[in-house]
């Protein structure tokens, strides 16, 4: 969310969703004892199913790119996500300022709010009900048997107040020439 007044509230405040994503889907990270000796072909997997499933952008509150649109557009609005080889995951906003009312030409303060796993999309904590349909989206090609999914999904059970935890924070900016 980005308020251009440099006031940190979100009512009314411009947004972007990214990687937005319908209810269902996800994407799960593998290890490589769940699902593959080789790291680094897990990490090839883990991105590909990333790129599948980011593909489009919510924004709301923006000058003409107020939608949901592809993350392939010419909008202004660009994204890109990845995982590294240590699972830390990277993601990239980049938003036309005059989108957001802002010029360099006229330097004003804005303030940012970045939320994971907030409302309204914040995964449910019933594991079995968002996460088997994900894995079962992501796996088609049969790698993971039901057995590595019930180990999968007793250990995401054990760590779900870390996986559903929400972490947010504010930025503050003022643009110069």
């Amino acid at each position: 969310m980005i308020q251009k007044t440099g006031n940190k509230k979100d009512a009314a405040a411009p947004f972007i969703k990214f990687p937005f994503r319908e209810k269902g889907i996800g994407v799960i990270l593998g290890k490589k004892e769940w699902i593959h000796p080789n790291a680094d072909t897990v990490l090839m997997l883990d991105n590909k199913r990333l790129t599948a499933n980011s593909k489009q952008i919510y924004t709301s509150g923006l000058f003409g790119a107020d939608s949901l649109i592809s993350m392939y557009n010419n909008s202004g609005v660009e994204a890109a996500n990845t995982f590294d080889i240590n699972r830390i995951y990277t993601c990239e906003l980049s938003i036309d300022l005059s989108l957001l009312g802002l010029s360099v030409e006229n330097a004003a303060k804005f303030a940012y709010h970045i939320v994971e796993n907030g409302e309204p999309y914040k995964y449910v904590s019933d594991i079995d009900e968002w996460a088997r349909p994900v894995f079962t989206n992501n796996f088609k090609d049969g790698s993971l048997t039901p057995e590595k999914l019930n180990f999968i999904l007793e250990n995401l059970k054990n760590g779900s107040d870390i996986l559903y935890a929400t972490t947010d924070f504010w930025g503050e900016y003022t643009l110069a020439k």
